[in-house]
């Protein structure tokens, strides 16, 4: 992708700190969210059942 068009690495806003998911976020997402069917429901993949799975994705996401 041209650099003028990639988004910053982070950014802040008032609350929140905004940035690329890395893998050591997995243990997180895995606990917050990625298993709740409610908060996967319109997701392209099915709730995890394995941290593993998790891991995977947040390597996956970090490489794109």
């Amino acid at each position: 992708m041209d650099s003028a068009y990639r988004l910053p690495e982070e950014f802040f806003t008032d609350r929140f700190l905004v940035r690329r998911i890395q893998p050591f976020d997995a243990q997180a997402i895995f606990a917050g969210w990625a298993t709740d069917p409610e908060a996967t429901k319109y997701l392209t993949w099915r709730p995890h059942t394995d941290l593993s799975q998790t891991q995977e994705a947040a390597e996956r996401f970090n490489r794109e």
